[in-house]
């Protein structure tokens, strides 16, 4: 669902990375005998954009909210998921 949200948004197959998902049993992290949570599993997944095209993605970053429309949880700004800009120039090895 993200991956073609981003490609319709114009960003290229190979400017997209996924991460192995995470899966949380919210069961097995129960402390004090409280009331079990309403939801047992909890997966999370990071989706890393790396493009030369930061004027698109950025804009694609405000329309973000129409994954959450179609009731994919999003979170950010922790973290695990900072932006970062990235010059070209400091990616490439010095030569000797």
């Amino acid at each position: 669902m993200i991956r073609s949200f981003l490609i319709s948004n114009g960003l290229e197959e190979s400017e997209i990375s996924v991460s192995v998902p995470t899966i949380n049993d919210a069961y097995a992290n129960l402390y004090g005998g409280g009331d079990r949570p309403e939801f047992r599993y909890a997966s999370r997944q990071a989706v890393t954009v790396y493009s030369s095209k930061v004027d698109k993605v950025r804009e694609i970053m405000t329309k973000t909210a129409d994954l959450g429309k179609e009731g994919l949880v999003l979170t950010g700004n922790n973290y695990d998921s900072q932006i970062e800009y990235i010059s070209p120039a400091s990616t490439k090895l010095s030569r000797r």
